[in-house]
């Protein structure tokens, strides 16, 4: 069986899966698996898998195009079913990961037996593009830092991404991807793993071992203020599925779902004086 399985959910984008399995194909260990769900069942994306001499192993899926809910999500929960690795981590298509990832992801899991979920350091920047051209090249940086706590990822003092976090099989589905939540689809994801296993069983791993480019395109980058006060206002609505957080984690939720409605309502008025202008 492979040490860890890694999940990738594409949908339409072949031009940047390319990058993200040169970057399978690079890694210095190939004690994993990949399985890659095409959400649509995109024809340049089935033949860029079946062309791409793939020799690491593999298993290739496609499903529909849901008709409600986030297909990334429900993508991601077939590929937790289907993953037989000891390890579970996530690659977006539009990402990739450094050679060491797999080594470094199972050698820290190893290395720490009391750790259930971690998260690597990302070496990030922020791209504008148009009409498929970046036209802006951001400036790097990485994130989280190395003495990033559970605490700081559940106030938003620094932000949880699933590309690279891993966490262990738990061979059933009693962690599953909400497909009522975009924005902060990851950020649910990892109130589960908290009430799974407790605080004390997350670390970050040291190593940087991602990179992500974000662009002011797709989910996150189209989206805006209201967007995201209305998901955390779902989360924080359904509280009682969450335990592990305490009162003083719901309150900090609901001042900074305010402060984003503030800021919604702030926009919207700057932009209507601007049209009246």
């Amino acid at each position: 069986m492979p040490k860890v399985s890694i999940i990738t959910v594409t949908r339409l984008r072949p031009q940047l899966l390319s990058q993200a399995i040169d970057s399978l194909k690079a890694q210095s260990s190939q004690d994993f698996e990949w399985i890659v769900i095409n959400d649509g069942e995109d024809i340049a994306t089935r033949e860029l898998i079946s062309n791409s001499q793939i020799d690491f192993t593999h298993t290739y899926l496609e499903m529909l195009h849901p008709d409600k809910g986030f297909g990334l999500s429900y993508g991601r929960n077939r590929g937790v079913v289907m993953a037989q690795g000891d390890i579970v981590t996530y690659l977006d298509d539009d990402n990739t990961f450094k050679p060491n990832f797999v080594a470094e992801t199972i050698a820290f899991f190893e290395h720490h037996s009391q750790v259930n979920y971690a998260m690597p350091i990302q070496q990030r920047r922020r791209d504008i593009v148009q009409d498929g051209v970046v036209v802006k090249r951001g400036k790097e940086f990485f994130s989280p830092t190395s003495d990033c706590t559970v605490e700081d990822l559940i106030s938003h003092k620094q932000l949880i991404d699933s590309n690279g976090f891993a966490h262990r099989n738990t061979k059933d589905l009693s962690l599953t991807w909400n497909p009522e939540l975009k924005v902060y689809i990851d950020y649910e994801f990892l109130l589960k793993c908290i009430c799974r296993w407790g605080r004390e069983s997350f670390r970050i791993n040291p190593s940087v071992l991602v990179d992500y480019i974000q662009t002011n395109q797709g989910i996150i980058g189209e989206s805006n203020y209201q967007d995201w006060a209305k998901e955390l206002d779902w989360i924080i609505d359904r509280q009682e599925f969450y335990p592990c957080l305490d009162e003083n984690d719901i309150l900090t939720l609901v001042l900074l779902k305010d402060k984003y409605f503030s800021r919604h309502q702030e926009f919207q008025q700057n932009r209507s004086i601007c049209r009246s202008s």
